[in-house]
């Protein structure tokens, strides 16, 4: 047998190994509704985008500001539709 395999009822520990460990996940964001795209964009900039870049042990903090698909790009073909809900269009990823 491997000698990396665990005996049974023995507990493996990892945290050594995890210490040098990076992680990376992506935010899907909508804004609040009652607010314009605007203010979203404002304050997610110039606020709390700031603030979230200042985070200890953080590498990188990325925000990408998208646009709504609202169709239009293409022409129709059939039934298609090319066209985003409200509900499946955010307003960010972070």
């Amino acid at each position: 047998m491997l000698s990396t395999l665990i005996k049974k009822g023995e507990v493996a520990d990892y945290s050594s190994r995890d210490q040098e460990a990076q992680v990376a996940f992506y935010v899907l964001l909508w804004k609040r509704k009652g607010i314009t795209l605007e203010l979203f964009d404002d304050y997610w900039r110039d606020v709390h985008g700031p603030v979230c870049a200042r985070l200890p042990g953080q590498y990188q903090y990325w925000q990408f500001h998208v646009a709504h698909n609202d169709g239009g790009i293409w022409p129709s073909i059939g039934n298609l539709v090319d066209a985003s809900t409200p509900e499946e269009n955010f307003d960010g990823i972070a």
